[in-house]
């Protein structure tokens, strides 16, 4: 008990500020381990805390914890669908769905994180937006990128965004899961920086030789990523990648060289 309250209050300590100066809580990037760790541990708390004070041990002891558990495990745990289990599985018989969603949301409040306000699922909803993209839903982002990229190879993210959210032309994103439809829908500035880095990454993986520096992707999306394009579940079949193999290069973005043999650092 005491070593699983030393780990949340340092974690408690070390998100809680940085909460308070971000918008969205998938901006802290935290390592997959450490945010089922926390879910593990919260659970552990609680089962050891009477009912009458959980409420407040997640209000106001552990807020942070609580926001960055949730939200990192909608990130890599959610599939077909499904959100809760993956919550359950790491706490089993611990967790209150109906207390930790109305916790959270009441956590967003305290670090004035960004609200969703009108989606259809109250708890989830918001949680997953957080999380940006789960990582069970990156192929068919992907997939959807690459067929606007073999029509236009200099589609941006603002281009892409414009097209996918015509009004009238609802259908061009239900081939994606519902969090990702949420997320382009509502995320704004969030969703376009996503969709620029996600086009930065198909790139990068089309390259003979991979490197994710610089990306700002979470690593667990590169490693979804990775896995798809090693095993054939991208569609480079488009135009753009099957007849000019050398496109992507001229398309990439510009980036840093370092030239060891006498012309040093290169744009």
């Amino acid at each position: 008990m005491s070593h699983t309250s030393v780990s949340l209050r340092g974690r408690e300590r070390a998100w809680a500020p940085a909460l308070h100066a971000a918008s969205l809580v998938s901006e802290l990037d935290v390592p997959e381990e450490q945010v089922k760790q926390t879910i593990t541990a919260l659970g552990q708390v609680l089962a050891d805390t009477a009912p009458h004070e959980r409420r407040w041990l997640l209000r106001y002891r552990y807020p942070a914890c609580l926001v960055v558990g949730l939200v990192g495990i909608g990130a890599v745990g959610y599939a077909h669908g499904n959100y809760w289990s993956a919550v359950h599985e790491l706490a089993p018989g611990r967790v209150d769905q109906n207390l930790w969603g109305e916790a959270f949301r009441t956590n967003l409040d305290r670090f004035r994180l960004a609200r969703f306000p009108g989606l259809p699922q109250v708890n989830v909803g918001e949680i997953l937006i957080h999380g940006g993209v789960p990582a069970y839903c990156i192929a068919d982002l992907l997939n959807l990128l690459l067929q606007r990229l073999a029509r236009d190879p200099g589609t941006s993210a603002e281009h892409f965004l414009a097209w996918a959210l015509t009004p009238g032309r609802e259908s061009r994103l239900t081939e994606l899961d519902k969090p990702v439809q949420r997320f382009l829908t509502h995320g704004g500035d969030y969703a376009e920086d996503l969709v620029d880095r996600c086009i930065d990454l198909l790139h990068r993986l089309h390259q003979p030789v991979f490197h994710a520096d610089g990306l700002g992707l979470p690593p667990h999306l590169i490693a979804r990523a990775q896995h798809l394009a090693e095993t054939g579940q991208l569609d480079w079949a488009g135009p753009t990648y099957r007849s000019q193999p050398g496109n992507r290069t001229s398309q990439a973005r510009p980036h840093l060289e370092l030239e060891p043999f006498g012309r040093g650092l290169l744009v």
